[in-house]
């Protein structure tokens, strides 16, 4: 039996760098991620049971596959405590965890202005009349009509998100 069977702090190092790769590797964790966000404003928790509900049977979406690990690796969520059994048969009926947005909200959103910028992907923003997420490729524009609730917002009303990995 050699040491690497059972050092830790190498345990901690692999699943870092396996996460980081996953997660680099999949261009619909950041799609995934604001599904979740929504799910998470609409009804106060989510698991990624819901989030597979909605991004890949309800949207058409494919899974994110290993990248699924990353999905509530933000500064947006936390864990509330509770575990669930998944309900897709695929997984056994083993325990989930349930997360929630933070409480304080986090440094990770706040308000649209004149130097906000988009990646090439693309920002989230989110509707404050009706909390809905979209995506947005640029700012240069004055006003924007929610795709969910059909409401004219002034930019600077819009919320932007950078939805990053810890």
């Amino acid at each position: 039996m050699t040491p690497e069977q059972f050092d830790l702090n190498l345990g901690r190092e692999l699943k870092t760098v396996g996460v980081t790769l996953a997660s680099e590797n999949n261009g619909n964790l950041a799609e995934a991620q604001a599904v979740a966000l929504q799910l998470a404003v609409d009804h106060g928790r989510v698991t990624a049971d819901d989030v597979y509900q909605r991004y890949v049977l309800d949207q058409g979406n494919s899974w994110l596959g290993n990248a699924a690990g990353s999905l509530f690796r933000s500064s947006l969520f936390e864990w509330t405590g509770e575990l669930v059994a998944s309900r897709r048969p695929s997984r056994h009926a083993n325990y989930i965890r349930v997360w929630r947005l933070k409480p304080n909200g986090c440094r990770e959103m706040k308000n649209v202005n004149r130097n906000t910028r988009a990646p090439r992907e693309g920002r989230e923003i989110i509707c404050p009349k009706c909390h809905s997420v979209q995506r947005v490729h640029h700012f240069s524009w004055s006003a924007l009509t929610c795709t969910k609730c059909k409401a004219v917002v002034d930019k600077n009303d819009w919320v932007a998100l950078d939805i990053g990995r810890n």
